[in-house]
């Protein structure tokens, strides 16, 4: 009985210090995403419209992946988020600075070429209409090609020529 005792506690210890190293091998549970720049330009009428009365530009990103399998590309409608979305508000043309940001390493390895997307959509902050009074380019990209340079976003007014 002693020795059935003894295994037990031998089997013990192995197993916690086993579960104990697991954590230095097990794979990261999240990976660096590198920083991007978007520069938003207003027409002339855009520019005039947005300074009086005040209002503000929203550059919103959103980081994902397209799906490898069928039955994830189906459940996710294409798009699998990466990391959290992102929004920032500036009060006028210029730069939006998006920082590093982690990305999921379990979700990254079930897309297309373990390769993380940006797509970047810009509209007005809403502060002096309840309506986006902008109509600005899309972006959609490899999030590594955003990082090479700014991502340049035209926009004018809806309805302007």
């Amino acid at each position: 009985m002693m020795g059935k005792t003894m295994r037990r506690i031998g089997l013990a210890a192995f197993a916690a210090a086993a579960g104990a190293l697991a954590p230095a091998f097990a794979a990261p549970a999240s990976v660096n995403g590198p920083a991007f720049e978007v520069d938003v330009a207003l027409s002339p009428a855009a520019a005039a419209r947005l300074a009086n009365p005040r209002e503000t530009i929203i550059v919103d990103a959103e980081i994902y992946g397209v799906p490898t399998s069928q039955k994830l590309f189906a459940e996710t409608e294409g798009k699998l988020d990466l990391a959290p979305e992102r929004k920032i508000e500036i009060p006028g043309a210029g730069a939006a600075r998006f920082v590093a940001t982690k990305l999921d390493a379990g979700k990254l390895a079930e897309v297309e070429g373990h390769a993380a997307r940006v797509a970047i959509e810009v509209f007005s902050g809403r502060r002096s209409s309840p309506n986006n009074l902008l109509d600005c380019s899309f972006y959609d990209d490899l999030l590594s090609a955003a990082a090479q340079k700014p991502v340049a976003v035209p926009c004018k007014l809806i309805g302007e020529r």
